[in-house]
């Protein structure tokens, strides 16, 4: 898995695109998700619950994408034990603009989907 670092969050009425990099490769993720996903409430819950279950790191992973959808999990790892929950892009784009996880993708993804940023395409958006 790659790590991404969240560039920026464009937010709009019904969606949202987070956008993310990969500085090691210079290529850049555009995932974007709608806003049917909205509780305050819920990342002080889920703080609440990683505390309680002694949960030393969490990150989001892309896994896959198919049919125009990013697959991801969340993976919780404490002393004992790794998981990883399913969760759809709504969840992390939600969660991701409010809780600072790390974020990786696996390459293939980044190869595939991911807009590679090269000095010849930051001249070229420029000048237009």
């Amino acid at each position: 898995m790659t790590e991404l670092k969240i560039l920026y969050v464009s937010k709009s009425d019904d969606s949202n695109i987070t956008y993310l990099y990969d500085k090691t490769n210079h290529v850049l993720l555009p995932v974007e998700a709608d806003n049917s996903f909205s509780n305050e409430n819920f990342c002080t819950v889920l703080r609440s619950m990683l505390n309680i279950l002694n949960v030393k790191t969490a990150s989001f992973e892309i896994y896959k994408h198919q049919d125009e959808t990013f697959y991801w999990y969340l993976r919780l790892k404490t002393k004992k034990q790794t998981y990883k929950i399913n969760c759809d892009t709504e969840i992390f784009s939600y969660l991701a603009d409010k809780i600072n996880f790390p974020v990786y993708a696996a390459p293939k993804i980044l190869q595939k989907q991911g807009i590679r940023i090269t000095e010849d395409l930051l001249e070229r958006e420029l000048e237009t």
